[in-house]
């Protein structure tokens, strides 16, 4: 949605529904392949694209999130998809509005030392052991 682009949007998502498909199948014949029946009966009772959401109420009873887990698993991951998804607002802002829609240089250096800094923090934190997910 912060692209802005009609023309993205209708080569990017028949792009992403085809290599998804594509992905799907290929997955499903080596199952197919490996497991064959017993994959058959599998697939008569899952729906491949919608899931069903009766029951999931008692699939996940007795969990919790934990945010420490995914903190110290996907540190990286956390911390690049966050810049990115500043980073496109950022940009969003900018092509709609213009350089005033930019924050300063100095906000800028400010916001990527912090950020940079609290990676460091975690990444150091998470190799020491001090923490553990």
């Amino acid at each position: 949605m912060i692209i802005h682009s009609y023309g993205f949007y209708l080569i990017f998502i028949p792009f992403i529904l085809l290599a998804y498909a594509s992905i799907v199948a290929a997955e499903e014949d080596y199952l197919r392949t490996k497991f064959g029946a017993e994959y058959e009966r599998y697939c008569a009772h899952v729906n491949r694209w919608w899931p069903r959401w009766s029951g999931f109420a008692a699939s996940i009873e007795g969990m919790r999130f934990n945010w420490k887990r995914v903190l110290v698993k996907e540190y990286n991951t956390t911390f690049v998809l966050i810049a990115a998804l500043v980073g496109l607002d950022l940009w969003s802002d900018y092509e709609s509005t213009g350089p005033s829609a930019l924050p300063s240089s100095a906000s800028v250096m400010i916001g990527t030392t912090f950020w940079l800094g609290l990676y460091a923090a975690v990444r150091a934190l998470k190799k020491s052991g001090l923490i553990r997910g």
